[in-house]
């Protein structure tokens, strides 16, 4: 019993360092995005927020969505990532949409936005998600985690059908209407990067023509991360202590309380008769 005690408590604080390990970081990277996203945001880089590794330098889509008491400035990339695979590269591209909200309540999660082509019959279904905590909103594949509206998923027969409307969706009711023409002539980086990979054979790490890279950004958390742990660590060891040593030192020193004082008598006088 005692055994199987003490392998709980190791469990627990493994477990536990597992989290103050993970969101410490994620603290880091939180109040990086806060800060960081508040001056990108006053200075107007957008750009600042795209996910993707490359973008054209020229804005697709730049409008105000009103609805309710809510207003946006909503706009859209052209956006690529460049996958590495065995057989060699494969260039990834589509659009990414950002919304800034500039005026009423904020927009809550969860909600749904709905990317559409109606000369396609194609509709691809998103979930709406806040930016660290910032008035800003973009759209990502649950599944795949991925921000980019896959120029692949509004191709048949080799064909792209212009993508016309995005519906955003709450509570299965749609509350707002973005009108936009994407078309397949706003899809400017797949030559450029497959033109520069044919060359190079490898991925760009620079901005090249009009293609912009974002580099990766580098968050150090270390320092965070190693304080809490030590702090962690410490508090793990205390209880260590005061829980299999401490306790077990002075188990059984204290006065017996009148029940268990009559059950000792009654064990001695038994032990006593039988002598």
């Amino acid at each position: 019993m005692r055994f199987l005690r003490r392998f709980l408590f190791a469990l627990a604080a493994a477990m536990g360092l597992y989290l103050v390990f993970n969101m410490s970081h994620a603290y880091v990277v939180t109040t990086y995005l806060q800060t960081e996203g508040a001056k990108a945001i006053e200075r107007e880089d957008y750009a600042f927020f795209i996910s993707a590794r490359y973008h054209d330098e020229d804005l697709v889509f730049d409008d105000v969505l009103t609805f309710d008491d809510k207003t946006f400035v909503v706009k859209v990339y052209n956006v690529a990532n460049i996958m590495t695979l065995i057989e060699g590269y494969l260039v990834v591209e589509g659009f990414f949409v950002l919304m800034h909200q500039i005026e009423g309540e904020p927009l809550s999660e969860p909600f749904t936005a709905l990317v559409s082509s109606t000369d396609g019959d194609i509709e691809q279904r998103y979930m709406g998600i806040n930016l660290g905590g910032l008035p800003l909103y973009t759209f990502i594949i649950a599944e795949t985690q991925s921000t980019i509206i896959n120029k692949n998923l509004f191709t048949k027969e080799g064909i792209f059908y212009d993508i016309d409307q995005i519906t955003i969706r709450k509570d299965d009711e749609d509350i707002g209407v973005i009108n936009v023409l994407l078309q397949e002539g706003d899809l400017k980086l797949r030559d450029p990067l497959e033109g520069y990979l044919l060359e190079h054979d490898s991925v760009p790490k620079t901005s090249f023509e009009t293609v912009v890279y974002a580099p990766v950004i580098d968050i150090d958390s270390s320092s965070v991360v190693i304080r809490n742990v030590i702090i962690y660590l410490l508090v793990v060891l205390l209880l260590t202590i005061l829980l299999f040593y401490v306790k077990s030192k002075y188990m059984g020193r204290g006065k017996p309380t009148p029940g268990v004082q009559r059950d000792l008598e009654k064990l001695k006088q038994n032990n006593g008769q039988k002598r």
